[in-house]
């Protein structure tokens, strides 16, 4: 890490590229390539590259991430309905794919050059580029006549887009994790931009070669080892995991593929309920996540906790936090999805600390003078000053599934800091848990 701060720079007016010498790929004569090492603050390593060969005038320049392949794909979905959806910032890799599904539109990969451009500029640069094809198309035969229109209507279809002569949606997917589509209102949620990650296919890692071919299995040996694995099934699995514990069992990795270890341990949470700590590691492709479960289902109500901090102690409390909760502070109008932190067994600071981690990495373009940006870096500045015990704040949970927790200071009594509510759940809230969708009733009736 230390090395690469000096490799990659902060962008800046005084920045001298490196100069090579390379080859014209249209007249075949020395040209001129000029390298930029930089770093996108709060983002990731860039490399800015722009040739030109002063025989031809041929002239090309594109952006490279300089960033290893993430743990994980993104997928971007935009609804688009004023021009300032349009004027969002992108970062796009040389692998994603972009899209308008109500057109049947998609852009392949570009194979080896990236964008730093608007969703405005990437689909004005298509539009162009296929405005050229359409000019070139032959009309000699009706088969080609055909063609010819049925492509110009399309072309049409996407110019009504970029003219917003109609609402559309813009999906930008991203197997290398390398992508970046700005985020307006951070660090609340924007109402026209779905962020999501995945872990990507067995296919799509061998297209990116992030598979360590020295481990490759013959096709011949699958069937083996699942048969085998469904022979040691119930022998290797408990009927129950002790207080003491810990239970292992291999499941394929989520980057690789290849079989890696689960450890799981069941905790007791003091006044509380019994959770499972589970944490995977990969070793071969390194891999490692860990995560937090309630070991008892969703509970008959839901929880939201309220923490009045009145001293930097606060800082040192437990938090159980689960998929299904959110985080508010109030003093500085954020509010934290569901899915944005993820499952976590950590302290009030810890939580601090990733949410402000969140809103850094939804800011790239932090060095420019933007309103937006401002407000982020304000953001940024006042939760390291929670984080730190210099500014007191309140700091809302509220979980559905009612499986969250924050340490009582004062148990077995209240705490006069905390508010605890146990509150009904609406008709949304089981329905994003899925129990709208459980039969409960007469459920053994209709087994047949």
């Amino acid at each position: 890490m230390e090395s690469n701060s000096l490799i990659y720079t902060q962008l800046g007016a005084d920045d001298k590229p490196t100069e090579i010498e390379s080859l014209c790929t249209s007249c075949y004569k020395q040209g001129v390539t000029k390298m930029l090492l930089k770093n996108i603050p709060l983002f990731r390593d860039i490399i800015l590259m722009s040739f030109h060969c002063e025989y031809c005038e041929f002239a090309n320049n594109e952006i490279m991430s300089g960033n290893p392949i993430q743990e994980t794909g993104l997928n971007y979905i935009v609804t688009i309905k004023s021009s300032k959806d349009l004027d969002r910032q992108l970062v796009r890799s040389e692998k994603s794919v972009f899209g308008i599904p109500e057109i049947e539109f998609e852009a392949p990969p570009t194979g080896a050059k990236g964008v730093l451009t608007t969703l405005e500029g990437l689909l004005v640069k298509s539009c162009e580029e296929l405005s050229a094809h359409a000019a070139s198309l032959p009309v000699e035969t009706e088969e080609e006549k055909e063609y010819s229109v049925k492509f110009k209507s399309f072309l049409a279809k996407l110019q009504d887009c970029i003219s917003l002569k109609r609402e559309f949606t813009f999906t930008l997917d991203d197997p290398t994790g390398n992508s970046f589509i700005e985020h307006y209102n951070s660090p609340g949620p924007d109402p026209n931009l779905v962020m999501s990650t995945y872990n990507r296919t067995p296919e799509q890692n061998k297209l990116l070669m992030v598979e360590n071919s020295g481990t490759e299995e013959k096709e011949d040996s699958v069937d083996d080892e699942i048969e085998a694995a469904e022979d040691t099934k119930e022998k290797d699995v408990p009927a129950e995991i002790g207080a003491d514990e810990i239970f292992s069992f291999t499941n394929p990795c989520p980057s690789c593929s290849k079989d890696c270890e689960t450890n799981i341990k069941p905790v007791s949470v003091p006044y509380f309920k019994e959770v499972l700590l589970m944490a995977t590691n990969c070793d071969i492709c390194g891999y490692k996540s860990n995560e937090v479960k309630p070991s008892k289902g969703i509970s008959e109500k839901g929880i939201r906790y309220e923490l009045n901090m009145t001293s930097p102690a606060d800082l040192t409390r437990d938090i159980l936090k689960t998929h299904d909760a959110t985080i508010c502070i109030k003093e500085l109008d954020i509010t934290m999805g569901a899915t944005t932190l993820g499952g976590k067994f950590t302290t009030i600071e810890g939580v601090i600390s990733n949410v402000r981690d969140q809103i850094v990495s939804l800011n790239p373009f932090s060095d420019t003078s933007t309103h937006d940006s401002v407000k982020l870096n304000e953001l940024a500045d006042n939760l390291q000053k929670v984080k730190d015990g210099e500014k007191l704040v309140t700091l809302v949970m509220d979980d559905p599934s009612g499986n969250s927790y924050i340490q009582n200071f004062y148990a077995p009594d209240p705490d006069p800091e905390m508010l605890v509510i146990h509150y009904d759940r609406n008709e949304e809230q089981d329905s994003d848990l899925g129990l709208d969708k459980m039969k409960i009733e007469d459920y053994e009736d209709n087994i047949s």
